[in-house]
């Protein structure tokens, strides 16, 4: 399972933490036994210890299990109710007092620190009033106010202090992605330039010999003109390969993917009668730049196969975000495909014969398989005689959603939350 963005760095700022919890408790045992040990403060004070050291056993899991560990933050706030009850609040209690709630903050946001403050603050001013009687009761309200204002303070700290560490790891992700993509843009480039110089014109002067090869031998009244015609032909079409994957290689890298599902089903849907359903969510998925690059190649595929194969008069396109993953998903009312053992219908890539798909031309769908294996997603298909076909794709998301700075242009023409018709 995908770590949420921030795991790491919580994970690390909780180990610190807990070196923190630990050496405060240290020190309140050394301080308790100069003073010489009263009842009952050494036993609680090594209970204390013992969640600490628990996640400090768990600190090479990256903070994962402390994450999620409720059992864990309940042993906390006991052993913390029974240091305020027993050992009282001086200066070293109230530090351990305090990275309990801030921990408590980073694993359990956004109640667990408010409830926990309630909580110690509660224990804590029942104590205070119990040492100090209702004679005193006056003069140490004050102080309890100042120490329960603390502890929400904390809670909030630990609050901000979450979504800074979360809000750096996203940036260092986003700005390892640029600088991938970055990468390989400048390598297809490079091929690009390098097959432009070298394939392309290649090819470009074998067409312009054959073709006065086949002047010639036309010319003459040879057998062997219309054999030259062919190689000519063949020879144009290899070139025009090389010309379109020099194209492919100098596209721009997909920045979001809502826009460029708007711009390929608005480009798409031109030149066809074909009615098209177009339906984005509000926010950009965020998903890795391969993740991107592939669904966006995946889905033009589709679309052709609809174009080619269904005879469909109307075309669903959907993107939607499904829990920890989005799902892209082109549907059709076209004339749809038998399964693989020639039955009404197949679900799921592996119910579909692709030497099937191969033989009857579907060679977009086996590349929508392959493209959607390299991210390590799926594919499924729906399909049935009559009925139309319907695949999705399905694939992790890299941390949640964002918002896309092409928002504003995608609601201007595609209404949010519903689907809109692209003609």
């Amino acid at each position: 399972m995908a770590e949420f963005p921030g795991t790491r760095a919580l994970g690390a700022t909780v180990a610190v933490l807990t070196d923190v919890q630990l050496a405060v408790i240290a020190a309140a045992l050394l301080v308790d036994l100069l003073r010489g040990p009263a009842p009952g403060h050494v036993g609680v004070l090594l209970l204390a210890m013992l969640p600490a050291l628990v996640r400090l056993g768990r600190r090479g899991r990256l903070g994962t299990s402390s994450l999620r560990g409720r059992l864990l933050t309940i042993a906390d706030v006991l052993t913390a109710v029974a240091v305020l009850t027993v050992v009282g609040s001086d200066s070293l209690v109230l530090v351990f007092i305090a990275t309990t709630v801030v921990l408590c903050g980073l694993e359990h946001p956004p109640r667990g620190p408010v409830l926990v403050t309630a909580v110690l603050a509660a224990v804590h001013g029942a104590a205070i009033l119990a040492v100090s009687g209702d004679v005193d009761a006056r003069s140490s309200g004050p102080i309890l106010l100042v120490r329960i204002g603390l502890l929400a303070l904390a809670a909030y700290g630990s609050a901000r202090l979450r979504e800074i560490i979360i809000h750096r790891e996203q940036l260092g992700q986003a700005y390892q992605e640029l600088q991938q993509e970055r990468l390989r843009e400048a390598e297809r480039t490079r091929l690009a330039r390098e097959m432009h110089d070298s394939l392309s014109k290649t090819l470009h002067g074998c067409c312009l010999i054959v073709g006065a090869l086949h002047r010639r031998l036309a010319g003459e009244g040879n057998p062997l003109a219309d054999q030259a015609a062919l190689l000519r032909t063949s020879i144009d079409e290899a070139l025009g390969d090389a010309r379109r994957i020099i194209g492919n290689l100098r596209q721009t890298p997909v920045a979001s993917l809502r826009a460029h599902l708007l711009d390929t089903v608005t480009a798409w849907s031109q030149d066809r009668s074909i009615q098209v359903e177009l339906d984005l969510p509000d926010e950009e998925p965020r998903l890795s730049a391969d993740a991107r690059e592939e669904l966006a190649k995946a889905v033009g595929e589709l679309l052709e196969n609809v174009a080619r194969h269904s005879g469909a008069n109307r075309v669903e396109v959907t993107l939607a975000v499904d829990g920890p993953d989005v799902v892209l998903t082109v549907a059709d009312d076209g004339r749809g495909m038998a399964g693989a053992d020639g039955g009404d219908g197949a679900e799921g890539m592996s119910g579909v014969d692709l030497q099937a798909l191969y033989q009857d031309g579907h060679y977009g769908l086996v590349g929508v398989r392959e493209r959607l294996a390299r991210l390590g997603g799926s594919v499924e298909l729906r399909t049935a005689p009559g009925r139309g076909t319907t695949v999705s794709l399905r694939t992790a998301l890299n941390g949640g959603t964002v918002r896309s700075d092409v928002a504003a242009r995608v609601r201007g023409v595609v209404p949010v939350h519903r689907a809109a018709e692209v003609h």
